[in-house]
Parts: C-alpha cells; sequence; structure tokens
C-alpha cells in the first residue's frame, strides 16, 4: 500500500500506454522539474487543498490566533517607546522604521485613544501574511528527484512541499518574537512581511518570467532596506539568485529586463532620501540644524549601526550558529537527492529537527531566552522555519515506500517511522504553541493601562510627574494621547543633554525653562521645588529620597505628593483614601498574570512599587504615634507583595513591643529567608522602602539595616533661618566637613553610590568609610560610628579610622575633644593634609596648632585641590583677600574648568573693586557657560551702585532665570524693598534665600528691614539681632533695630539706639543720617497719650506691676504669659507675640498661651503660623476647657 496521504489510483488496461509524465510535460533527469514549469501542472495542482487554498487558510487560523493574544491597549516596553517615537511631538527624531512610524501617525489622527488597537490589528495582519507567505514559497521549494523517478515520487514530493510550507509557517507562527511582535504595537512582522514579499515576487519571476514581477522584487527590495536596514545583509543572496532566474531565463542581455530591475530598485531607494528629508525637517523643527547631506549619512550611520548592533547582544556567536548552520547545511552543502540519504545525512537532519524543537520550545540556547523582548529578533526564527519546513519535507520524502527495497520489516518499519516523524514535526509546533499561549498572551496588558491611569488620577491638578522608569513610556503615551497638560520626567534620563532640552519645549514660558535648556537638571530641580509653587505642582513615583529634602512627602497610590507644611497632611482621609487602592493589588496580588507571561515582571515590579509606598506610608504612621494603623498598613503592604523585606523587619520591629498572632509567622520566615535577601540589604530604602527604628537592627548586628533610612531629612532645606547659639555656630559644619575631607568644591558620590559598591562586594572597607563621613554630613554620629565598626570587622586596619573617629567627636559637639585627636595623629602621620586642615578650621584663632597647620597648608602647590579652594574659604572669611587669591589662583592652575574656585574669584573681585580679576573671572565662568548667572549678578550690583534701581532690578532677574542663586535672591529682594515695590514678592524672595542659605547674616538683616516696612516688628526684631550677633554692630542694622523698638512700643530702648549711634556719626551715608536725626527727634518728642480704651480698667497699671515683677524674675514664663495676655487685650500685639512666644519657649506646651500665641499671629496677619498652632491645639483637645474649645473653634473657621 502507498503511504501518501492522498490516493493514487493506479492505471487501468484500457488507460493506454503507461507514462511517467503527463503529455507535454518535460522532465531534466535528476533536477525534478525545471523551475520554468507552470505551478498548474503540479500533480497536485488541482485537488484540495491546493497550495493556494493552503496558504489562505494558514493567514486566516495565524491572523485568529494573533487576534485572539492580541494586546488591545499599548503592551509597556518595547511597543509603547516605538509608539513614542512617532507620536510624540516632543520625541528625539529618529529614522527607524520610518515607514510604520508614518503609518501610525496616520491611524493616530484619525482616533489617537485607539490607536494601539490599530496598530496591533496592523501587526496582526501582517504576522498572519507573513506566515501564509512563508508557507507559499516553501510549498514552491521543489525537492531533488531521483534519476529513475517513479509516478508516486513526483505525488510524493508534491505532499512534500505542501507539509514543508504548513511546517514552516506554522514554526513562525507559533515562534515567539514572531508571536509577540504579531500581537503588539511593533514594526516587526511589517519589516518581515516586506523581506517575503519580495522573497515572493522573485518566485514569482522564476515560475513566470514576467517583467512586472521583478519590478516588484526591485522595488520591495529598495524600500525594505531603507525600512529594515537588515535587508541589506541578503544583497550578495539577493543579487546571485535573480541573476541566475535572469540566466535560465536567458534574459541576461535584454536592456528590458535590467531596466525593469534596475527601475524598480531606484524607484524603492527613493524612500532613503525621503526618510532623509523629514528627518532633516524634524531636527529643523527641534531647535537642531543639521544639512541635508548631513542628514543623509546620520540616517545611513544610524541605519547601520540597528543592523550590526546584534553582534553586541549577549550570545550573539550562538544566535549565529543557531540559525546559520542548519541553512547552510540544507541548502548551499546539500546536493544529494533525499532519496539517496545515507544513514549519517538523516542523522543530522534529525538532530536539527531536534534543535529546532527545542529553540522553538524556548531552551536556554534559543535567540529569545538569550536576548529576550527587549530585542525581537524574528529573522534567526525565521531562517529555522525554512529549514524546520524542508527538513519535514525531506523526512516525508524518505517515508515512500519502496516495494522493491523494503523486503525487510525492519526498512517499512524505518520508513513508516521517518512518515511520522515528518508529520510529527508540524504537530510538535502546534503542542508548543499551546505551551507558550499564556506567556505570548497580550490581554493583560490592560494592567499596565490600570497603573497609569490610577498614577493619572491621584495627580490631582498636580502637572509635573518624576518618574524612575517603570511607568515612564506608558505614561508618556497616555499624556500625549490623551493631549494632558502633565509633564513626564523621565529620572534615569536626565543626564542626558538632549532630552532636557526636549524637556525645556514644553516648560516655555515658565521659570525653570532655562536650566533645562541648558542642559543642568539639578538646577532645574532646585529652581522648581524652593519655589513657592512648585511643590504643589508635582508628583513622584518610586524616589522618594530625591525629594525628601525640600518638603514633606505623602505616600499615595503608586506616587508621593509633597506638601511644604506637614500640618496639611490629613492621615486619616489619606488612609480612607487608599483602601480601594489597596483591594485591588490585593486581588492581583492573589490573582497573578501567569509566570511566563511577559507582563509577570511587570506586574511583580507594580506590586513591589505598591507595597513599597504602603510601607512608607505605615512608617509615617508610625513616626505619628498611631502603631495600631501603622500596623494594619504594614499587614496590607506584605499582603500585597510577600517579598518585601522592609515590610517583613517593620512587622518584627512592632512585634517585639505588641501582641501580634502573626510574629511565629513573621520570624519563622525571616530565619528561612534571610539569605535570599543578598546583596539588596545594602539598598533597602530604594528597593524595599523605609525601615523604622533601624538602630534596633545595628544594635543586632545588621549594620546594613541604616541602608533602610533615608538619607535625608525631610523638609531639610525649609528648616527655619533663624536657630539657636548652638546650631548658629553648626550652621557650616557640613562645609566644614567637606572642606576637612578635601572634598569641597568638588562632585562627590552621595549614599546610594556607595551602597552601590557595597551591593557587589559587601567587604568594601572604602565604601564603608565613605558611607560613615556621608553620616557625618547629615548629623548622624551613631550610624557613623557602626559604619566604622561594621569596616573594622571587614579588615580594616584600626589606624585608618582614627581620623574618622575625630571627626565623629566634632559632629557630637566636643571639638576640644577633636582637635586634641587631630593633635595627636599630626604627630604620627604628619603627610596627611585632612590632619592639617582640620587643625586650621576647629582650632581657635590664637591656638597655635591652628597657625602651624596653616603655616604647613598655606601656599603649598602640590596639595590637592580641596586645600587650596578650603583656605581660599578661610581666608576670604577673614577678609585676607591677597592670601585668599593666591590659594584660588593655584586652584585655578590645578583644576581651570572648577566653577566653585571662579565663583569666588568673581565675589572676591566683587568685594576688592577688582575690575581686571573680575573681567577675566567673568570670562573664564562664561567660556564654561555663556549664559552664566554670574554675569547677571555683576551687572546688577554695578547699576545699584550707580542708583539705577531698576536696570539693577531687571538684571538680577534675568539671573534668577539662570539660577536661583542665594545671593541673586537677596539682591532682587533689597532692590525691591528700595523701590518700595511689592513687599510681600521681596519677602518670599528673602525667605527663598535663607532656606538656601540659612543663618547668612546679610541675608537675615534684609528680611528684618522688608519686615519692618511690613509692620511685622518682632519678627524683624529677631532676625536682625541675628545678624547683629553674627557681623557685628553696623548703622544699618542698629537704625533698623531701632524702628523694631519704636514700632515695639520699647521707646527708651529705641532711644539708647539712635543715641549711640548719634555720637559715632562717621560710618554712616547721608540717607542713614537723614533717617537717624528722624528717628532722634521722632523718639525724643512726648509720646502722644496712649490709646487705652481697648485695655480694660487698670491695664496700664498691671502691664506696669509685671514689668516691675519681670525686673525681679527676668524671663519668668507665667508672669511673660500673664503680661503677653494684658498686652493682647490693649491691641498691641507685636509685644504680646513676642512675650507670649518667649513664654511658651521657656514654659513648654501651655494651652492658654498657646491658643493666645495663635490669635495673637491672626491679628498680626501670620495666618499660616496661626494655623499651624491651632491645628496643633486641635490634636489634643482634651487639655482645653470648654471656653477655649469654643475659641479654637472660632479661630479654625476663620482661617479656613
Amino acid at each position: 500500500m502507498s503511504s501518501a496521504p492522498f490516493a493514487i489510483r493506479r492505471p487501468s488496461a484500457a488507460a493506454g500506454e503507461f507514462r511517467f509524465f503527463r503529455a507535454g510535460l518535460e522532465h531534466t533527469p535528476g533536477e525534478g522539474r525545471d523551475p520554468r514549469v507552470q505551478l498548474d501542472r503540479d500533480p497536485l495542482a488541482q485537488r484540495f487543498p491546493t497550495d493556494r487554498q493552503l496558504g489562505w487558510g494558514l493567514f486566516l487560523a495565524a491572523f485568529a490566533l494573533y487576534v485572539a493574544t492580541l494586546s488591545w491597549v499599548a503592551f509597556p516596553g518595547p511597543p509603547t517607546t516605538a509608539l513614542l517615537a512617532y507620536l510624540d511631538p516632543t520625541a528625539e527624531p529618529t529614522t527607524q522604521h520610518a515607514l510604520w512610524g508614518w503609518l501610525m501617525l496616520g491611524l493616530a489622527r484619525l482616533a489617537p485613544e485607539r490607536i494601539a488597537v490599530w496598530s496591533g490589528l496592523f501587526s496582526a495582519l501582517c504576522g498572519a501574511g507573513s506566515v501564509a507567505l512563508l508557507a507559499r514559497l516553501m510549498m514552491r521549494t521543489g525537492y531533488l528527484i531521483r534519476n529513475e523517478p517513479g509516478r508516486e515520487s513526483f505525488f510524493r514530493e508534491a505532499q512534500a512541499r505542501r507539509l514543508s510550507g504548513l511546517a514552516a509557517g506554522a514554526y513562525l507562527a507559533f515562534s515567539l518574537p514572531t508571536w509577540v511582535a504579531a500581537t503588539r504595537s511593533l514594526a516587526d512582522t511589517f519589516n518581515l512581511g516586506l523581506l517575503l514579499a519580495f522573497a515572493w515576487f522573485v518566485s514569482q519571476y522564476r515560475h513566470r518570467g514576467r517583467l512586472r514581477h521583478l519590478f516588484l522584487a526591485g522595488s520591495l527590495y529598495g524600500v525594505g532596506a531603507a525600512e529594515y536596514p537588515t535587508v541589506v545583509a541578503f544583497f550578495p543572496l539577493a543579487a546571485f539568485v535573480l541573476l541566475r532566474e535572469m540566466f535560465r531565463w536567458q534574459a541576461l542581455r535584454s536592456w528590458r529586463t535590467h531596466a525593469a530591475l534596475l527601475g524598480g530598485l531606484a524607484l524603492g531607494l527613493t524612500a532613503y532620501p525621503l526618510i532623509a528629508f523629514v528627518y532633516f525637517k524634524q531636527q529643523a523643527l527641534a531647535g537642531a540644524y543639521v544639512a541635508p547631506l548631513d542628514a543623509m549619512r546620520q540616517m545611513l550611520s544610524a541605519q547601520f549601526l540597528a543592523a550590526t548592533q546584534l553582534r553586541y547582544a549577549p550570545g550573539f556567536l550562538v544566535i549565529v550558529a543557531v540559525s546559520v548552520v542548519p541553512w547552510l547545511t540544507l541548502f548551499p552543502l546539500s546536493i544529494r537527492s533525499p532519496w539517496f540519504y545515507e544513514w549519517g545525512q538523516i542523522a543530522v537532519r534529525a538532530l536539527f529537527a531536534v534543535g529546532m524543537v527545542a529553540v522553538l520550545a524556548d531552551l536556554p540556547f534559543s535567540p529569545w531566552r538569550l536576548v529576550g523582548f527587549g530585542y525581537l529578533m524574528t529573522l534567526p526564527y525565521l531562517i529555522l522555519a525554512i529549514c524546520f519546513g524542508y527538513v519535514a519535507g525531506e523526512f516525508w520524502i524518505l517515508g515512500e515506500p519502496q516495494m522493491m527495497l523494503d523486503v525487510r520489516w525492519s526498512k517499512r518499519a524505518i520508513r513508516r517511522a521517518a512518515s511520522i516523524f515528518a508529520v510529527g514535526l508540524p504537530v510538535a509546533t502546534l503542542a508548543i504553541g499551546a505551551y507558550h499561549w499564556r506567556a505570548v498572551d497580550g490581554r493583560y496588558g490592560r494592567i499596565a493601562e490600570q497603573a497609569v491611569a490610577e498614577v493619572l488620577g491621584r495627580l490631582d491638578g498636580r502637572d509635573i510627574l518624576f518618574t524612575s522608569g517603570l511607568l515612564d513610556e506608558a505614561l508618556n503615551l497616555a499624556v500625549v494621547l490623551q493631549d494632558s497638560p502633565v509633564r513626564v520626567v523621565s529620572a534615569p534620563r536626565t543626564g542626558s543633554g538632549p532630552y532636557l532640552q526636549r524637556l525645556a519645549k514644553r516648560f516655555v514660558g515658565e521659570p525653570w525653562h532655562a536650566p533645562l535648556a541648558q542642559g543642568d537638571f539639578g538646577k532645574f530641580l532646585d529652581n522648581l521645588l524652593m519655589s513657592e509653587e512648585g511643590p504643589r505642582l508635582i508628583g513622584i513615583i518610586d524616589m522618594p529620597d530625591v525629594f525628601r529634602e525640600f518638603g514633606y512627602l505623602v505616600p499615595d497610590g503608586f506616587l508621593y505628593r509633597m506638601e511644604i507644611d506637614p500640618a496639611r497632611i490629613d492621615l486619616p482621609a489619606l488612609l480612607e483614601a487608599q483602601r480601594p487602592f489597596w483591594e485591588r493589588l490585593i486581588r492581583m496580588a492573589e490573582q497573578p498574570v501567569p509566570e511566563r507571561n511577559l507582563l509577570r515582571p511587570y506586574q511583580d515590579r507594580l506590586r513591589l512599587m505598591a507595597s513599597k509606598v504602603a510601607n512608607n506610608l505605615a512608617v509615617l504612621q508610625l513616626e505619628r504615634g498611631d502603631e495600631a494603623g501603622g500596623l494594619e498598613t504594614l499587614r496590607v503592604a506584605r499582603r500585597i507583595y510577600r517579598e518585601n523585606w522592609s515590610v517583613l523587619m517593620n512587622l518584627l520591629q512592632l512585634g517585639w513591643t505588641r501582641e501580634c498572632p502573626e510574629q511565629p509567622e513573621w520570624e519563622a520566615h525571616w530565619a528561612d529567608h534571610e539569605e535570599e535577601l543578598g546583596s539588596g540589604r545594602w539598598v533597602l530604602a530604594i528597593r524595599y522602602g523605609y525601615v523604622w527604628q533601624a538602630r534596633n537592627w545595628v544594635k543586632h548586628g545588621y549594620v546594613w539595616a541604616l541602608s533602610g533610612v533615608p538619607a535625608i531629612d525631610e523638609a531639610l532645606r525649609r528648616k527655619p533661618a533663624i536657630s539657636d547659639e548652638e546650631d548658629a555656630a553648626n550652621d557650616n559644619r557640613t562645609q566644614i566637613l567637606d572642606q576637612v575631607y578635601l572634598l569641597w568644591g568638588q562632585s562627590m558620590p552621595d549614599d546610594t553610590h556607595y551602597r552601590g559598591k557595597l551591593v557587589n562586594d559587601r567587604r568594601d572597607v572604602d565604601a564603608l568609610t565613605s558611607l560613615a563621613r556621608l553620616a557625618l554630613r547629615r548629623n548622624d554620629p551613631e550610624a557613623a560610628e557602626a559604619y566604622i565598626a561594621e569596616a573594622l570587622a571587614m579588615g580594616l586596619d584600626d589606624k585608618k579610622t582614627r581620623f574618622d573617629r575625630a571627626m565623629v567627636a566634632y559632629v557630637r559637639g566636643a571639638k576640644e575633644d577633636a582637635v586634641r585627636q587631630l593633635a595627636d595623629l599630626r604627630l604620627e602621620t604628619p603627610g596627611d593634609l585632612r590632619i592639617w586642615m582640620g587643625l586650621v578650621l576647629l582650632a581657635d584663632e590664637n591656638d597655635p596648632l591652628g597657625a602651624e597647620a596653616l603655616k604647613r597648608l598655606k601656599g603649598y602647590s602640590g596639595a590637592p585641590l580641596g586645600v587650596h579652594l578650603a583656605l581660599g574659604q578661610h581666608f576670604m572669611g577673614r577678609q585676607q583677600w591677597a592670601a585668599a587669591q593666591a590659594e584660588l589662583d593655584l586652584a585655578i592652575q590645578q583644576d581651570p574648568r572648577n566653577a566653585q574656585a571662579w565663583e569666588m574669584m568673581v565675589l572676591l573681585a566683587q568685594t576688592r573693586g577688582n575690575k581686571p580679576l573680575l573681567d577675566s573671572g567673568l570670562r573664564a565662568l562664561l567660556d564654561r557657560n555663556p549664559d552664566h548667572y554670574m554675569q547677571y549678578q555683576n551687572a546688577g550690583v554695578e547699576a545699584y551702585r550707580k542708583g539705577r534701581l531698576a536696570e539693577a532690578e531687571t538684571s538680577f532677574r534675568d539671573g534668577l532665570m539662570r539660577q536661583r542663586d542665594a545671593t541673586l535672591l537677596n539682591n532682587l529682594a533689597h532692590v525691591l524693598m528700595e523701590r518700595d515695590g511689592d513687599l510681600q514678592e521681596a519677602l518670599k524672595l528673602i525667605n527663598e534665600a535663607l532656606l538656601r542659605q540659612p543663618g547668612q547674616a546679610q541675608m537675615l538683616s534684609t528680611r528684618g528691614a522688608i519686615l519692618v516696612k511690613l509692620g511685622r516688628f518682632a519678627e524683624a526684631r529677631q532676625d536682625l539681632q541675628e545678624s547683629l550677633r553674627k557681623q557685628g554692630r553696623t548703622p544699618n542694622l542698629l537704625l533698623l533695630l531701632t524702628q523694631t523698638y519704636e514700632g515695639l512700643g520699647d521707646r527708651t530702648r529705641a532711644l539708647t539706639f539712635v543715641r549711640s549711634l548719634a555720637a559715632q556719626p562717621g560710618p554712616m551715608d547721608d540717607k542713614q543720617k537723614q533717617l537717624m536725626q528722624e528717628l532722634l527727634a521722632r523718639l525724643e518728642a512726648p509720646p502722644a497719650a496712649a490709646k487705652t480704651s481697648a485695655a480694660g480698667p487698670g491695664g496700664t497699671e498691671t502691664l506696669a506691676r509685671l514689668d516691675a515683677a519681670l525686673q525681679k524674675k527676668p524671663g519668668d514664663p507665667e508672669l511673660l504669659g500673664l503680661r503677653g495676655e494684658v498686652l493682647f487685650r490693649q491691641g498691641r500685639y507685636a509685644e504680646a507675640w513676642t512675650a507670649l512666644a518667649e513664654s511658651v519657649r521657656t514654659e513648654g506646651r501651655n494651652e492658654k498661651n498657646w491658643l493666645l500665641l495663635a490669635e495673637t499671629s491672626e491679628k498680626l496677619g501670620d495666618r499660616p503660623r496661626a494655623l499651624a498652632l491651632a491645628k496643633e491645639l486641635a490634636r489634643r483637645p482634651e487639655r482645653l476647657d470648654a471656653g477655649q474649645k469654643k475659641r479654637l473653634k472660632e479661630l479654625l473657621l476663620r482661617l479656613r
């Protein structure tokens, strides 16, 4: 019996003479058929199913498969990136997949919100078309028939070609890269379709010989080369095949044939100049002029890199071997007919078939496993599909029964096994396809869309969103498609100047546009978040540590919001708003995406991110004393993502102090899985969230738990400018530490950098000592000592830690002890310049050690840059200008590009009035940055000195557009005050300046002067007294203080000040002398009758008795409180505020005085302070009586 799947009727005697071929069919022995023989003469050409029907069937089946697993939204990753490259108007101009991109642009104009659907359907259509084209081509790829074939051999060969087409089509359809590309918004199936369409028309020319097919083949090759650069790699093979077919058609000398081919190729290649022209126009619109020829060159260069970048992929040689070796073996190196294969050839083909099935099943050596979704590779699988289909056909041929040869049952069994093996290959592809279904299914992409909608829905009017990478592209695409005003800033890309310049287009007309246009992200962030309205405009995703210093972060869903006042954080309402979101995430954790699905890692990261935000919210609750609420939030965070180690550590910490039924389970999980934490232990805050009471873990030997502590205190940049005497002495501690470690004025890595080094090598003692130094900068000596102890445990010599221990003593406030330790160290290691610098900065001015250290370092040309910069700052502080300039000269010689050195030189030149030095310093700064802010500061100062205040204001404002420098802010505020301009704006400017340079004496005096003009005399007096203590007695300060005392009603002290000034009128200018005379005349005149209507009976006498009592008991809090109450009733609110504030500061919390202080702040117009005080009182109503509760309620209603 014949084993062919189609019955072959044996000729009867009435049929006439038996023929091997039908009448008119010519056959060349050894080849099977001439390539020019018409396909409709195929033995099975007219039988069902024909090759055309099989092709259509494969197309419909593949299209149905792809639509069933289609991602109906923009799938995160490369699909979203591909769409953004053409849909985002601020995207970087690109030449990759230009034709596909233009098609997407056209579809987006029809329906932007449906672009993911249309692009996905287009990819599915191209993918199914590629499958059908490959199957049709394989059905045309004949097998070498033996020299004396029987009739059944031709039928067997025709069946083998159809089986080959089915197997190749199924292999391509179920291969992971093709399936993924056909169900996402990607250009890969479009490019694959172009390549196979070119091959189809070459085949058409081979079989038909018509010039239109040759013309179309040339056109498609040209277009494909421009769209899909890898097509160029097939040029030698394509040229060889076309020339061979032209030779067979005897058309090599036909000019029409060459004209058709070259004309089509020329037409297709016109896509190159078209793409280059569009690229040129896009660059021009982006503000980057590129010459037309340069645009063409850049396009060709980019396409060459795209075609050759695979060589940098991991496993490049494996990918080449897996795909090319079977093709070379089966086609160029194979010349025998399948009917005559020997056992070795059969074994090689069987091995290839098994290997290709293994590749399709995604074993470790498969291209998909090696490069993954990030670099989608369909071409190797196309080559393997061709080889797979061809091998299936060969085994079908090997299975043909040979009645004369198969005399033994074993041979017949082997042939039947070959047939079964051939049919089993496409069946295996179907089974593997069913296995891959859950891995490829794109319908889970809706999870990403829901996450994006969640983020955008919680912005609540905020229109600047900082993201850490996971949701960047998806958010950008949603913003573009919805035409949303939200600006998405991708943190991983902020190191790219071109990206920042493109981002600047979204901020045109806003104060922070200039830093982005200059490529300075740090300045942009500083200007935005130190402004009054900036914190109210931003949302943050997954990187809270970067923003903590600018305000108070509010965890909310996937993101963080920022507040500048902690009283505005309503925790109960915030927790209530989280519950629906947490419920969705818990359901997601209980019903996750299949483990092998492409979205599973993305979903896991979403869950981890949500768990981390919930953990940080729990830490916020715990820090506010709500342990029960924090425990419940931590339980939710653990349900969302069980492997969050910060959550587990916080739960264990709570379980040690509270009754928790789950405590044994938590402890068991910690004991069993602690080692799994691995290198992640050094990045707890970044990867898992904050650790509450991490120092308790340090006591148990887990020093790495400190990586769960925020690196920066909340709202550090917004601390009050006024400090007590001790804090004022430490205003510059961080600067001193940087100078002592010889790092000031240079770029320094942060904690994240050194923890990253510990992730790679947990025994890196240099990283541990650097973390100790950074802990000291944060005023955290306990953490510094823990890091030093860990470094010692890792093998660091104790002698190398003695300098750090001296700095620990300094930070602890034991300055004398630190100097003593440094003095001892200078004898042991005299070559350590850090020791001498420490003595210069920490020893008293009259201490011989300081003089010795200064002599050792001064003018030392071989010293590091940090020495010269620190000494320059030291000498400028002492007004030793010549010595400062000498050190700065050495610093500039050592590093001519150091901006800190040049800025100090410019300030020194401005102070000394050295015009040549000022000009040279400005030129140096402008050479590095033509738009440097110092030129505007210098112009403003010159205009101010000449009395042109309007011009000075303009220059200072121009400078602030470049950098929110504290000096510029102070200067502009001062000019506004002198011009009697907008005093509220001036106050905002000087407040920002003092946030940037806390406690700076000159800025305090500027703010004091502004407050005097606003009539807020009590606050002005505080600023001016602090400035007076820091910079000494100056006429301007004394005049301002006189005005504050006069405004507060203390005429006696005011008169004392003005008389002391009158006795020494020399240092004052004419304007100050005039003001002094006015004050003197006003204060020496008899005071007007006091208004006592509001004081009540006996008010004046009571106040006099209280003042007499305070002379006997200065600073008594009870007396101060009574005095404040009397003054409040008399309407003397500024004096009342001073007395009440001093009483509260001395006595502590007193509800009566606290409430009076809030009411006084309201009367003085300081509503934010009044509201903060009132909210603090409202947190503990049990301490208030009925009358106080009523007054508090009325006050809150007025303030809100």
